[in-house]
C-alpha cells in the first residue's frame, strides 16, 4: 500500500483546531479584560482597545499554532487563519446584541490579519530543538 503523502493532503482538522484555539484566548483575554473592568476604575472608552488586544492576542495564537505544525507557506497560512477567524468573529458579533459596522468595528480587520500574518512568518522561522 503506497504512502499518502502528507503534505498534498488538506489540513481541514488543522485550520478548524487552529480557529477553535485562536476562539478561545479570544474568551479567555475578553475575561481576563471584563474581570479587570470590575475589579478596577476602568474607563468604558478602553472596550475599543479591549476587542483589539482580544482579536489580536487571538489571531496572533490561532495562526502560530497552525503554521507552527505546518512548518511552511507562513504568510499565506497566517492570513487564512486570520480570516476564517475574523469571519467567524463578525458572525458572532453580528449575532449578539447591538453590533453596528463602522469606523470602530473596521479596526478589527487589520487588528486580526496584520498578527496573524506576522505569526506565520514567525513560526515559520523559529527553529526547533
Amino acid at each position: 500500500m503506497p504512502k499518502k503523502n502528507i503534505k498534498s493532503e488538506k489540513p481541514i482538522k488543522k485550520y478548524i483546531l487552529s480557529v477553535l484555539i485562536g476562539l478561545l484566548v479570544f474568551l479567555i483575554c475578553v475575561s481576563v479584560f471584563s474581570l479587570l473592568a470590575l475589579k478596577t476604575p476602568y474607563p468604558k472608552e478602553n472596550t475599543l482597545f479591549q476587542a483589539l488586544v482580544s482579536v489580536a492576542v487571538a489571531s496572533f495564537a490561532s495562526s502560530f499554532f497552525f503554521v507552527i505544525k505546518q512548518r511552511a507557506k507562513g504568510l499565506v497560512s497566517g492570513l487564512i487563519i486570520g480570516f476564517i477567524l475574523l469571519v467567524l468573529l463578525f458572525l458572532i458579533f453580528i449575532t449578539s446584541s447591538s453590533f453596528k459596522l463602522n469606523e470602530s468595528s473596521l479596526l478589527l480587520i487589520p487588528a486580526c490579519l496584520l498578527p496573524s500574518a506576522f505569526a506565520g512568518i514567525f513560526a515559520v522561522n523559529v527553529k526547533r530543538r
